[in-house]
């Protein structure tokens, strides 16, 4: 099943997002930057949703250390401060949404960015003899 974490400081915003994204996903929470790259060093998660004001680790600074983790599965980001996203971008994030959404936008947004196969972390070893090419 496809994995997805949720990472956000703001338990009522977490507990929603669980709830109808449980619906289709395997779903892990996290309140903060640094419990979300726990999570992902201990289970790959196909997608990450990931708020910016966040205590501990902001999310800006958790984005830039998951991308050097070798995390090559779609980060969304979210914030209030809409201001500040576009920045994200820059920082290795796939897309963004600004606080308040429609939960519909995001569900759209992850649709779009779920891989067909889970990515989770780069592979140390290719396996051999797989080419990257599949036919559908």
């Amino acid at each position: 099943m496809t994995r997805v974490l949720i990472a956000d400081d703001d338990l009522g915003i977490l507990e929603a997002m669980e709830d109808l994204l449980s619906r289709r996903y395997e779903v892990e929470t996290a309140r903060d930057g640094e419990e979300a790259l726990e999570k992902i060093a201990r289970k790959p998660v196909d997608l990450i949703v990931l708020d910016l004001l966040m205590p501990l680790l902001d999310g800006e600074r958790a984005l830039v250390k998951i991308r050097e983790s070798g995390y090559r599965g779609a980060i969304i980001v979210m914030s209030a401060h809409a201001d500040r996203l576009a920045r994200t971008r820059a920082l290795g994030a796939d897309d963004f949404v600004a606080k308040p959404f429609e939960f519909r936008e995001l569900e759209r947004m992850i649709e779009r960015l779920l891989p067909r196969e889970p990515r989770g972390l780069a592979a140390s070893v290719p396996s051999a003899g797989h080419s990257g090419a599949k036919s559908a």
